[in-house]
C-alpha cells in the first residue's frame, strides 16, 4: 500500500521516480494529493491512472475540505474517499476511521476531485 501525500507542484517528479522503482510490481495506492495537474491540466486521478496503469491494483483519493490541525487536535473530521472498487473503499476507510476522523465513501469522484481543487 502507498499512500502519495505529496504537494501538487512535486507530484510529476515524484511519480517519476516511484515509476521507476516499480518496475512490473503491483500496488494499492491511496493518494492524499488534491489538485489538477498543471502540465496535464487533469485531475491527479487520472494522471495515477496513466502514469501506473500496468502497476495499479486499486487506487483511491481521500479529499477534504479539512485542516490537518483539526486532524492533528482530534477535531471531529469526515471527508470524502473516492474512487472506482468499492471494495477497496471499504479496505482504506475501515483502516483510517476512527471516533474522530471519518471517511465517507462518496461516488461522485470527478465531482469530489472538482470540489476539492477549487
Amino acid at each position: 500500500l502507498m499512500i502519495l501525500a505529496v504537494p501538487s507542484g512535486a507530484i510529476d517528479s515524484v511519480l517519476g521516480q516511484i515509476r521507476n522503482i516499480l518496475g512490473t510490481r503491483k500496488i494499492k495506492i491511496v493518494n492524499v494529493a488534491k489538485g489538477i495537474d498543471s502540465k496535464t491540466k487533469k485531475f491527479f486521478s487520472d494522471v495515477l491512472v496513466e502514469k501506473f496503469s500496468d502497476n495499479i491494483e486499486h487506487y483511491c483519493s481521500i479529499l477534504g475540505p479539512s485542516f490537518a490541525t483539526e486532524v492533528f487536535e482530534n477535531a471531529l473530521t469526515m471527508i470524502n474517499i473516492v474512487g472506482p472498487n468499492l471494495g477497496f473503499l471499504l479496505e482504506v476507510s475501515k483502516t483510517f476511521n476512527n471516533k474522530y476522523f471519518r471517511l465517507i465513501i462518496n461516488p461522485n469522484e470527478k465531482g469530489s476531485e472538482l470540489f476539492a481543487a477549487l
